[in-house]
């Protein structure tokens, strides 16, 4: 049984509808305390039906996912469509397009190559020859997507992702760091890890007040990612975080903070020129080993 026998039988139950199927292939292995614990390979094969059904006022659409395993349940998911569709209300839509048929769309999907589980153990190695304790998670996942429609359309497209994260511990603190490239520096982040735990066994007492900051590359990703997440537009009309304006609207265009702050992508930037060679040394170090190069730097 192929991906294409399981579409074509969600699609003969449909008269209007679009059919996707994603077929996924995945190796992963998760480590702790410097020791390899658990691993998998796996298989998935999720089906998602769009149903257009006539209602009394035009057409009513509908959407079904779920697993499937043979082209009966994929028959079955696509009748709950159908279902649905013709228990809804009218929808806005635009006609199928007959957009063409991919060369291979019948080929089953690639499983990912053998040597990937020894290519992931390369990887993690460099990490547990470390002599602190490591702990962390790697997976490889190879996707293949086809898109079918009753207009005629066929696609189908494959998808490579990789993730690696790793976390070095000791009674001083904690490091992470992660990537999604084969092409990482895996051995020159595992050697950060070792000098950033280090850095953490320094404590320096600081007077009440304000001090210059500077963050890592990573330090500062964190912050912006949660300001993208934070930054809706449909929450700062509706009043419901830091961009809604008191009264009504939203505070674009307006300042937020008195606070005196800049990004910067090089570690030399103004400001920062008194830190010792030695630190700026290390600086770069963060950088080659992040996939953000941006530095914060803080004035009091």
């Amino acid at each position: 049984m192929s991906a294409t026998d399981l579409i074509h039988a969600a699609l003969d139950r449909l008269g209007e509808g679009v059919v996707v199927l994603r077929d996924t292939h995945s190796q992963n292995v998760r480590w702790a305390n410097s020791q390899v614990t658990t691993n998998g390979d796996m298989w998935s094969t999720n089906l998602t039906v769009i149903a257009a059904q006539p209602v009394a006022k035009g057409t009513g659409v509908a959407v079904m996912s779920g697993q499937v395993a043979d082209p009966p349940e994929a028959a079955a998911l696509a009748d709950q469509a159908l279902t649905a569709a013709a228990e809804s209300t009218d929808s806005d839509r635009a006609d199928l397009i007959d957009a063409g048929t991919d060369a291979g769309f019948e080929d089953s999907a690639p499983p990912l190559e053998h040597s990937t589980p020894e290519r992931m153990v390369r990887a993690l190695g460099v990490f547990l020859d470390a002599r602190t304790p490591q702990f962390g998670y790697a997976e490889a996942t190879r996707s293949t997507t086809y898109l079918a429609t009753t207009a005629g359309t066929r696609h189908r497209h494959v998808q490579d992702q990789f993730r690696f994260e790793a976390s070095a511990r000791d009674a001083s603190g904690s490091t992470w760091w992660g990537t999604n490239t084969w092409q990482a520096p895996f051995r020159d982040a595992a050697a950060q890890q070792t000098r950033d735990l280090a850095v953490q066994r320094s404590r320096q007492s600081l007077d009440p007040g304000r001090h210059p900051v500077i963050l890592t590359p990573g330090a500062v990703a964190d912050l912006l990612i949660y300001l993208a997440w934070s930054a809706s537009g449909r929450d700062a009309v509706e009043g419901h975080n830091v961009f809604a304006k008191p009264g009504g609207g939203t505070r674009i265009g307006d300042s937020l903070t008195h606070a005196r702050s800049r990004c910067s992508p090089i570690p030399g930037t103004r400001g920062c020129s008194p830190q010792p060679r030695s630190w700026w040394r290390r600086t770069r170090a963060w950088t080659r080993c992040s996939t953000t190069v941006w530095h914060w730097v803080g004035k009091p």
